[in-house]
């Protein structure tokens, strides 16, 4: 598959976030309709760093650390990335869960 450079940024941050969801205290039975459905009611934000705090606390993420570099570069391209949270929600949620099977694999925890 080919993905564009703010879609693939876009993954990795959200794959950031839901591997520091500290899933012992979230009581779900369906972690992925969890995370999807809250990266979709975060996005009434004006802008991706208030959609980052927004999606953090709704996840019980009390602190995580990202790249300065991805958010930046996602920030300059917000327009792109609110669009890509409200319009293809599912997409960019699969994408993002895609990177986490691949690092948990990686550090064997899959």
């Amino acid at each position: 598959m080919d993905f564009n450079k703010v879609e693939r940024t876009l993954a990795e941050v959200l794959a950031d976030i839901y591997m520091n969801i500290p899933w012992n205290k979230v009581k779900v039975t369906n972690a992925f309709k969890f995370y999807k459905d809250r990266v979709y009611n975060c996005t009434n934000c004006i802008n991706f760093k208030e959609y980052l705090d927004k999606l953090c606390l709704k996840c019980n993420v009390s602190f995580i650390r990202l790249s300065s570099g991805a958010i930046n570069f996602l920030m300059e391209n917000n327009t792109e990335v609110m669009n890509l949270l409200r319009k293809e929600t599912l997409f960019i949620v699969n994408y993002a869960l895609d990177i986490v099977e691949k690092r948990k694999i990686e550090q064997g925890k899959f």
